[in-house]
């Protein structure tokens, strides 16, 4: 997608829609044009962007950057919940010393479900998530990019047995990660729904050429071991010398190897993350993973050593970062069951991502549905906590968390750490990664879109809307008008001491096959003297939406706060002509 080009929207108003904000509308398109009617809809749904989706949500924690949450699972001696316990029973301490507990909240109830989402009026879509705050929420990964190919058709299997059991209530989605990040399932409560998506293609994906078999591995050894065995009993200089090349190339292909899925699995755990935040409270993240080459929470240059140590720290602690922020915890699960050679690094790497996030790690086991059921169970039942650390210094330093009840015979799990920074954004476009056809829906920034076809439509001759040169053929110039929640919005000071709020917009149509057939990428800066009384942000961008289009994604993201939303509709969902009154 190429960078985004920078328009700067300014306030008009426009009394004849009726709307209750001034709406920021760039001077190239034709706001006035919108029918009466389809503006009067969206003032209409303007209040219900809030993030609590549902009615009857419990209250969530809202507190600044400085404020550590902390969520605490405690089981007894048989893994079942403690439900009793006080905030006087708990004891925080960071680095050792003691932290004053500011918020205590026990989560007792079931995991949370799925709501029905609030009917929108036609042409009208948003990215609020709609998942009831009630408990926890979860959410399966299965990693076809790190798994061998029979622990895959293993997991399936196991995961079929367990769904076909498993207790109503829970609210579970699913991904796949294979050369990308795909969304299998959205949060659902339906079980059947679940067994349906566990069934299909896309659930596992299949083998990565980045990860080896073992029987790739076993032939690799034996072709370098044969060459240097030849050169030991020939003593042939030469030989020996292919062997050592033989040797360091094995040894490159299977590091870049490692480079490449280090970097995909953070990238998919970061874009997890994003999809997650926009869900208050604790969610369990369920890991179907054969090999864990890394530990996110410490220097991995600790535990990659060799000829070509590869620094991941910079990526890693970002992907720790964002996994903290979203409340996050991660259990991993080993599919190759009892019967397994897992690896003990990667039984350590396992009980890390586990132990630092405040999960549990399940391996050498058959059952793989009691491992889920078990993450299920105590994910929904936890305490939180949290605090306003006496060492205020946002230096960069990993924070140690220790969480302690005294006088009573428990086990506690809870994230053991964080980093105390800012979140800094990696080199290019931001919301790029999270563009991509059938990924997740990004909910830190939470917006509706009205979207309808522009009228009237432009000649054929006239300029095309977005950004690809090379579109050709019928196309349905459609207008999209972005309604933002205020809330989400952060304002800067710019150079002309104004406050300025800048805000990258993407859209993207793409065909059946998840080809992009046309995109749109703009910058736009947002006054706060033109929003602050309505607290909302209001703007239309357009695109000519080929006749082969299958979907339509948007994208914004909030780049002072670090926060993304996406939202991807079928094409077939848009009204054919504009919104009008009956």
């Amino acid at each position: 997608m190429p960078s985004a080009n920078k328009n700067r929207f300014c306030s008009v108003p426009v009394p004849s829609l009726a709307l209750p904000l001034p709406v920021l509308s760039c001077l190239a398109l034709p706001l006035l044009a919108l029918p009466l009617l389809g503006a009067s809809l969206w003032a209409q749904t303007a209040h219900q962007s809030g993030g609590q989706p549902g009615a009857g949500a419990v209250p969530t924690l809202h507190v600044d950057a400085r404020t550590v949450v902390v969520d605490v699972v405690a089981t007894d001696a048989n893994d079942q919940p403690v439900t009793d316990l006080t905030q006087k029973d708990f004891q925080v301490l960071e680095n050792g010393k003691p932290q004053k507990i500011a918020y205590f909240e026990p989560h007792m109830g079931p995991a949370a479900v799925a709501v029905d989402s609030q009917k929108l009026p036609p042409g009208i879509f948003s990215n609020t998530p709609t998942v009831a705050p009630a408990g926890a929420v979860n959410l399966l990964l299965l990693d076809g990019l790190n798994t061998q190919m029979r622990d895959q058709v293993y997991v399936r299997k196991a995961m079929e047995s367990y769904l076909a059991t498993a207790a109503p209530g829970a609210s579970m989605a699913m991904f796949s990660l294979g050369a990308r990040l795909r969304l299998v399932q959205g949060f659902t409560s339906d079980m059947a729904a679940l067994r349906t998506a566990i069934a299909s293609p896309v659930a596992l994906p299949t083998l990565s050429p980045l990860k080896n078999t073992e029987a790739e591995n076993t032939v690799d050894q034996a072709r370098v071991a044969q060459i240097g065995q030849y050169a030991q009993q020939n003593a042939d200089p030469a030989a020996a010398a292919a062997a050592q090349f033989a040797a360091q190339s094995l040894e490159d292909t299977n590091s870049f190897k490692l480079d490449e899925r280090v970097n995909m699995t953070c990238e998919a755990l970061q874009q997890i993350a994003r999809y997650l935040g926009g869900i208050p409270g604790r969610k369990n993240l369920i890991w179907f993973s054969g090999a864990f080459p890394f530990a996110i929470f410490q220097n991995p240059a600790d535990l990659l050593q060799g000829a070509n140590v590869r620094q991941y720290k910079d990526k890693l602690d970002r992907t720790a970062a964002l996994l903290t922020a979203a409340q996050v915890a991660i259990y991993p699960i080993d599919p190759k069951g009892a019967n397994g050679s897992l690896l003990v690094t990667q039984q350590a790497t396992m009980d890390e991502l586990a132990e630092q996030t405040g999960g549990e790690a399940f391996y050498n086991r058959n059952d793989l549905g009691s491992g889920v059921a078990r993450a299920v169970s105590n994910g929904s039942h936890y305490y939180t906590l949290a605090y306003t650390p006496e060492n205020g210094k946002l230096d960069g330093t990993f924070r140690n968390i220790k969480v302690v009840v005294d006088g009573k015979k428990i086990n506690l799990n809870y994230r053991k750490g964080y980093y105390a920074t800012r979140t800094t954004q990696p080199p290019g476009d931001p919301l790029r990664p999270m563009m991509d056809a059938g990924m997740p829906q990004f909910s830190q920034v939470l917006y509706k879109e009205l979207v309808q076809p522009a009228s009237p439509q432009p000649a054929a001759t006239a300029p095309r809307a977005g950004d690809n040169p090379a579109v050709s053929g019928p196309v349905t110039r459609e207008t999209v008008l972005f309604r933002i929640d205020g809330k989400d919005v952060t304002y800067t000071p710019a150079p002309d001491g104004s406050r300025m709020a800048s805000l990258e917009v993407a859209i993207v149509a793409y065909d059946t096959n998840g080809k992009p057939v046309n995109w749109l990428n703009r910058t736009v800066e947002v006054p706060q003297s033109a929003v602050a009384a309505q607290q909302a942000v209001a703007f239309p961008l357009q695109i000519d939406v080929p006749a082969n289009a299958t979907t339509l994604r948007t994208g914004l993201y909030e780049a002072a706060g670090s926060k993304a939303g996406t939202l991807e509709i079928p094409v077939s969902a848009i009204s054919p002509g504009p919104i009008a009154s009956k």
